[in-house]
């Protein structure tokens, strides 16, 4: 395998476990651990803000915006339909 390949997917994958963790972060806020019920975090705006307060910031340290919440959460939904 050339070195670049095997760098490409060393990069995927490490964009892969961020976004699952991301996401992971925002369902155990959204779910109610006892009666399962949402509790906010309804919109893409209360995701961006809730991330950002929390200073779970991106990859490479920037503020979270909708475009890019929104495409995080489109990778893991894809990367979930894969593993079906």
């Amino acid at each position: 395998m050339k070195r670049t390949a095997k760098a490409n997917q060393k990069r995927i994958s490490n964009a892969d476990e961020f976004a699952l963790r991301m996401v992971h972060e925002l369902e155990s806020v959204v779910v109610h651990p006892v009666t399962g019920s949402l509790m906010g975090l309804e919109t893409l705006d209360d995701k961006v803000e809730y991330l950002n307060s929390k200073k779970l910031f991106r990859p490479r340290g920037g503020h979270w915006d909708r475009t890019g919440v929104s495409r995080m959460i489109k990778r893991v939904k894809e990367l979930k339909q894969k593993k079906s």
